[in-house]
């Protein structure tokens, strides 16, 4: 391969100058677009001392050889995907070889414009606005209950501005939590707003706060003067404005149109308070989604409570009695897809490839003319 399409190759653990960042307003966020993202990557994987790296990819050439030893265990090999490199580039992040799965993963997780620095001087003094990029990457390398051999991966677009640099910046995983006390001291669980029963992260509780009034309503159902001051006293925010007078139900009929009877998580019989359905919900699920009081899983609560149901549990329904209960069996099967990943037969169709390259999972048999949907035995078309 030519030098002047050599991939430039960034050691996760040799980022010896994000901290030099830390003190410097990041001035604008890079959307971006997700090319593929999972648990098995094949660069390098066969290499046990493998420790991660970071990519940037600039041109098609280098595109063509990565994306090769990417897929290479993979049969049929899919597609490459199009990449227009005068208007865009690519970025791509490895946790490097696991020694199990289903616990550590990796994620970019925002990019941002960075102003021009001087990283000569003590000061990092900002100077005109520069054309590099920060990526945040979230890692995550606690052991899963799998034992295979896993290498994380996330690759990633972005609309390409010149020639710009990029510093790659490596963060812990935020800790996932459902309720306060999984959190460490002087944390909270925050979730996000209106989502009181979903999946939160543990944040630190703010020390101090402004008397600025901007009254929130807490998932307590208690008024507070600020944003700050819930999050002070260990509170997330079921929306802005103070709390209005709940309304008392035990089904959803109870409640006006486009209310539903929301219980708390875990309690799926009443009473509870009728609650707005939510217009607008993240199209960002929560690892192993969420299950509703109908026994069907949601990509987040916010999903849920669109559909009128409360939680039964800030996880993934059981598949496997989806599957039982709609005339299925339990089986396993050799595939070649994540290794967590309980197979949805009617988006993939039989799962299965080359022997040396495929791994053991659990999956639905439904029997001659059905398919698994992910949740329940249908007809196959």
């Amino acid at each position: 391969m030519h030098s002047g399409n050599r991939i430039l190759f960034t050691i996760s653990f040799l980022i010896i100058i994000s901290s030099q960042l830390q003190s410097v307003a990041l001035s604008q966020s890079i959307p971006f677009e997700t090319i593929d993202q999972g648990d098995i990557s094949y660069f390098n994987y066969g290499d046990t001392t493998f420790l991660g790296s970071d990519i940037t990819i600039k041109d098609r050439n280098s595109w063509e050889w990565f994306w090769v030893k990417h897929t290479q265990g993979i049969y049929p090999p899919p597609p490459i995907p199009g990449v227009d490199f005068q208007k865009a580039m690519v970025l791509a992040v490895f946790l490097g070889v696991q020694t199990s799965g289903g616990g550590p993963s990796i994620q970019i997780s925002s990019i941002e414009e960075i102003p021009n620095i001087d990283l000569g001087n003590d000061a990092t003094t900002p100077r005109e606005p520069s054309d590099g990029i920060s990526v945040i990457v979230k890692e995550n390398k606690e052991p899963g209950l799998l034992t295979v051999i896993t290498n994380p991966y996330h690759i990633v677009k972005i609309i390409r501005r010149g020639h710009p640099s990029v510093i790659f910046q490596h963060e812990p995983t935020d800790t996932p939590c459902g309720e306060n006390a999984q959190c460490g001291e002087n944390e909270f669980c925050e979730k996000a707003i209106g989502s009181c029963g979903s999946t939160g992260t543990c944040k630190a509780r703010p020390s101090a706060c402004g008397e600025i009034y901007a009254p929130v309503c807490g998932c307590d159902q208690k008024t507070y003067g600020n944003p700050c001051s819930a999050a002070s006293a260990g509170v997330s925010i079921l929306h802005q404005g103070p709390c209005e007078e709940v309304t008392a139900c035990t089904e959803n009929k109870d409640c006006p149109l486009n209310e539903f009877c929301l219980f708390p998580v875990g309690a799926c019989v009443g009473p509870g308070t009728c609650t707005a359905k939510p217009l607008i919900c993240p199209t960002s699920c929560v690892l192993g989604g969420i299950c509703g009081c109908d026994e069907i899983s949601y990509c987040n609560a916010c999903e849920a409570y669109a559909n009128g149901v409360s939680i039964l549990k800030n996880a993934g329904c059981s598949l496997e009695q989806g599957c039982v209960n709609s005339g299925g069996a339990m089986t396993t099967a050799l595939c070649c897809q994540g290794v967590s990943d309980f197979p949805n037969t009617c988006a993939v169709g039989a799962c299965g490839c080359a022997l040396e390259y495929s791994h053991q999972v659990l999956a639905c048999d439904c029997g001659p003319g059905k398919c698994f949907d992910g949740t329940v035995c249908v007809p196959s078309f």
